[in-house]
Order: C-alpha cells, then structure tokens, then sequence
C-alpha cells in the first residue's frame, strides 16, 4: 500500500510515528493500540448502492450501538461476515449470486464499519454479534466470510457458534504475520509489536494468537471449509494460507492469481465455486 492511495490520517501517522517512538516507546505502543482497535470507515461506492438499497434492512441496539441488519432473498439462511474496515454490501457479487441459487443472505455491518454505530471495536466484539445474528435469523447452512471477518467467525465457532461451513476468502491467521504486516502500515518497529503484545494481555487476558484462527481450527472438530487466497496479496500474504493449511488440512485450498485482497470477493470463478461449496450435500 503506498503514501498516495493511503487515506490522509494513515499517511499522517506514518510520518509521525518514527518521530514519536523514539520519544517514548510506552506512548507509541498506545498509539499502535489506537491504531489497531480503530478501523479505517470508507465511504460505500457507487458499485455497491444498488444492492445496498435492494436489502430488506433492520436496525437493532448492541452492547449500546446501532447495529445495521441486511437481508435478501429467501431459501436457506447463508450468512456473510465482511473484514476490517469493510461493509457488508462488499459481498454484493456473492449476495446476487447465492440468492439467485435459492439462499436468503444475511449479514450486518460490525461496531465502527459501514452504517453502524461506534468508533473502535474488536474481534470478541465481532464475535458476539455472531451470536446476535443466529438469534435474529437463525444458524446458516453456511458463511462465507472476507479477510478479518473469517478470523472472527472461526473464533465464534470455537467459542460454541454452530456454524459447520465456511467460505474463508483471505482471512489472517497468524498473529506475528498479522502484527508485522501492521507495523509495516504504520511504519513501526519491531520493539512496537512484542509491546503490543504485552498491551493484548494486558487488556484482553491473552496475546492475539489466542484469537487467530490458527490458534481457533486447535479446538474446532466439525468444520467444512473452503478457502481463497491469492499469491500476490499484499494484506494477507500467501503465508497466512499455507500455515492454516498445514494446522488444518481438511480445509480445501484454492489459490488465485494476480487479483488483490478485495477483488476475490468479485471474482466470477471464486464466487461461482464458493456458492456451489455453500450449496453442496453432505
């Protein structure tokens, strides 16, 4: 990701970031913390407006925040789970697709993310309101999830969801590869990231590992999963791919080719193989 695509306040905390490490390094992790918990909130184009008002939309208080529900079509429940800094009408490819092959697709924009309410959240945050949707909707014949959304989905299904189906398209699952890549954006060292590990135990009870995925799939028995990832993904790295396959290998892996961490939510061979996934028989 470069200076001229970043958004104004990336590019600002690139440049100050350096300067105030070396300052204080407790500061600076703070700073790193801030920057982790609170998602970048981008503005819906105009591509996903058309299925953003097809949507048969609820809003419902959460943990003190106005949550936005979607909904379309009838049939089966699937749901959809968007990544950091993401919207739901993101799976807008997969929504027409899924409800032109008889699912009803639901999903919601997480805490701080596309018309819901709130400035930072988190992966438990995330997680719970998993739980919500399976109280509103229903458990889905399957889920199709994209980058951070699939690291809260498998946590959830850990943590009891019944949830036996997952389309996982890119999702992070190693916490030193998660947390480098990071330090990476914001231009941050090394020091930073074990620091913020420290802040994760502080605050949370654990370090991010015992939130991944990789560390999720250790006490999942009854998951199908199909999973997307390509070689030339800047975000999530191959890497991420090849360390889950190798602590889950009953997970099918499809690796692309030359298409960047959104586009293989609107690739025609990805979306077109994931829903056949979602829609096979035991």
């Amino acid at each position: 990701m470069s200076n001229v695509k970043a958004p104004f306040l990336l590019r600002v905390i690139r440049f100050l970031f350096p300067i105030l490490e070396t300052c204080s390094q407790s500061l600076a992790t703070r700073l790193f913390a801030w920057c982790f918990f609170v998602p970048l909130r981008y503005r819906m184009p105009s591509s996903e407006h058309k299925i953003f008002l097809e949507a048969e939309k609820s809003v419902e208080w959460f943990e003190g925040k106005k949550i936005q529900f979607y909904s379309w079509g009838e049939g089966p429940v699937v749901w959809v789970m968007h990544g950091w800094a993401g919207r739901t009408t993101q799976f807008r490819v997969f929504i027409k697709a899924l409800t032109e092959a008889g699912f009803r697709v639901v999903g919601f924009d997480a805490p701080a993310h596309g018309q819901s309410q709130g400035k930072i959240t988190n992966v438990l945050e995330f997680s719970r309101l998993l739980f919500r949707l399976a109280e509103l909707h229903g458990l889905p014949q399957g889920a199709v999830t994209h980058s951070f959304g699939g690291m809260a989905m498998l946590y959830a299904i850990k943590n009891g969801l019944k949830v036996n189906r997952v389309v996982n398209v890119a999702a992070p699952a190693d916490a030193q590869e998660i947390i480098r890549t990071f330090l990476e954006a914001v231009h941050a060292s090394p020091k930073i990231g074990a620091g913020f590990q420290q802040y994760m135990i502080k605050h949370f009870g654990h370090p991010l590992d015992y939130y991944t995925i990789l560390h999720s799939v250790k006490e999942i028995k009854d998951l199908d999963m199909l999973m997307f990832y390509d070689v030339a993904d800047k975000e999530v790295p191959l890497v991420h791919a090849l360390a889950l396959k190798a602590a889950f290998p009953l997970a099918e892996l499809v690796q692309t080719v030359n298409l960047s961490h959104n586009a293989l939510l609107y690739d025609e061979t990805v979306v077109k193989r994931g829903v056949a996934f979602i829609g096979k028989r035991d």
